[in-house]
């Protein structure tokens, strides 16, 4: 009994060492986004790719964002918000250390945009036209005599 207690004891001593050494074997990045302004920017997206580890999160009210527990290595951050260019970045994670990655987001000269409205009243009009080309040729062949009725006319 007493040699369980010790290996239990044994465990639970070693288990904090662990996972304080895992932790630190991970990295934090974290950064601000502003625009060319230099107005910051909530709500952009952001994904961080390092090795096989895909992270995604958001910039808040004050444009801040932050990644824990980031594995070491070369990562890349992808800046992504609507009416602005993406943004790309490399950054180098390392063990237990803080990188800080700031970046200015540009408006985009182009933007991919999609109209429905507009798209729907232009069919909605083109239709009409269309009624009303059609029905204007159906009021001229009433009134055009017909080769029938031409025929009895002349007989």
């Amino acid at each position: 009994m007493g040699h369980r207690i010790l290996i239990l004891a044994t465990v639970i001593a070693v288990l904090p060492i662990a996972s304080a050494a895992n932790a630190q074997a991970q990295g934090r990045v974290v950064g601000r986004v502003i625009d060319q302004t230099g107005a910051v920017l909530p709500g952009v997206a952001i994904d961080l790719v390092v090795d096989k580890t895909e992270m995604t999160t958001t910039t808040d009210g004050n444009g801040h964002y932050l990644f824990e527990g980031v594995p070491a290595g070369t990562g890349e951050l992808t800046f992504r918000l609507l009416d602005f260019g993406v943004l790309r970045r490399l950054v180098s994670v390392t063990h237990g250390k803080t990188v800080t990655s700031d970046n200015v987001l540009n408006l985009a000269l182009n933007a991919d945009v999609i109209v429905t409205e507009v798209a729907r009243s232009a069919t909605s009009q083109m239709s009409r036209t269309l009624l009303r080309i059609s029905s204007a040729s159906l009021r001229q062949r009433a009134k055009a005599p017909s080769p029938r009725s031409s025929s009895k006319v002349a007989r």
